[in-house]
């Protein structure tokens, strides 16, 4: 039995309104939604993943790892450095999401009301279409000077 099991039902729940807001996603970008609004949901979807994953973490610490811990020998020891990894790789990407989230902040203070975005004939595409190929671990944006 795994961690999980006994609110595999709630996860499942959570996880299917995560696919309904990503399939949103798709609809927005061919819709030609405004980058921002986008951003914005990306940035629920991102915190709605975080929260799965915490709770799978919890249950994984809780149960799996309690097990093997009481059970002893070499298997306890490696599931408590499984743990850690997964736990360092989940905060990692926290920190990322964050440092994104307070660069995007500030480079939105200036504020522009929903209703002159939507009537802007200006589109904020920037250079063109260009797909995101990039892997990297980290992003970083800046605001123009």
């Amino acid at each position: 039995m795994r961690g999980y099991t006994q609110d595999k039902d709630a996860y499942l729940k959570r996880l299917r309104r995560i696919e309904g807001q990503v399939r949103g996603l798709q609809r927005m970008v061919e819709n030609d939604t405004y980058c921002i609004d986008i951003l914005t949901q990306v940035s629920a979807v991102t915190r709605a993943l975080q929260a799965v994953a915490l709770g799978l973490v919890e249950d994984h610490l809780g149960h799996c790892v309690t097990q093997a811990i009481e059970e002893g020998g070499p298997e306890a020891t490696e599931k408590v450095k499984e743990a850690s990894e997964a736990i360092a790789r989940l905060v990692r990407s926290l920190v990322q999401n964050t440092e994104v989230q307070n660069t995007d902040r500030g480079r939105s203070s200036g504020g522009t009301s929903k209703s002159a975005r939507d009537s802007s004939s200006q589109s904020c595409t920037g250079l063109g279409s260009v797909p995101v190929t990039s892997r990297t671990s980290a992003v970083t944006v800046s605001a123009p000077p």
